[in-house]
């Protein structure tokens, strides 16, 4: 059996700013909206997790909770 990636984001660590945590949020909003990159990855995401229904993710864009506060 394989080990699980274990990853983590330095936001996470409470050490870190939130004043750079916010700004990194909005350079992923800006992003997002100028290429529409996130969109075109949404379905290949979609499509791998279908094909390996063993994999478990926790969490995946929880920070991005609050930056679609943001989308239009």
């Amino acid at each position: 059996m394989e080990k699980p990636i274990r990853l983590f984001e330095f936001s996470e660590l409470e050490w870190y700013p939130e004043f750079i945590k916010k700004g990194i949020t909005e350079v992923l909003v800006i992003i997002s909206r100028t290429t529409g990159l996130f969109k075109c990855t949404a379905p290949t995401i979609l499509e791998l997790l279908e094909e390996r229904r063993d994999v478990l993710v926790l969490g995946a864009g929880a920070e991005a909770a609050w930056a679609s506060r943001y989308d239009t």
